[in-house]
């Protein structure tokens, strides 16, 4: 099976993914559904909360998301721009 056959919708985010005020759910079958989202910023804030919450209670990382995993998103990260480069 295909990754686009389990993939039973997508979205249409506005041009600033980072912190839309807006998503647009396109199911495969049926009728769009449009979400909005009320926050302030520009993004990120969720993750700045987070932080906020682990440093208040003494903590050295999230369990949600510990250091190692973030340091391999990172490298992940750095590995494709380096890629992109190249191309």
């Amino acid at each position: 099976m295909s990754l686009a056959a389990m993939m039973p919708l997508t979205s249409a985010l506005p041009v600033q993914p980072v912190a839309p005020a807006t998503m647009t759910l396109l199911p495969r079958d049926g009728e769009p559904t449009r979400i909005e989202s009320i926050h302030e910023g520009r993004g990120l804030r969720h993750q700045a909360d987070e932080v906020a919450h682990r440093l208040a209670a003494g903590d050295l990382e999230s369990p949600l998301m510990g250091l190692d995993e973030s340091i391999a998103i990172m490298q992940t990260m750095d590995a494709v721009q380096v890629q992109a480069l190249r191309d």
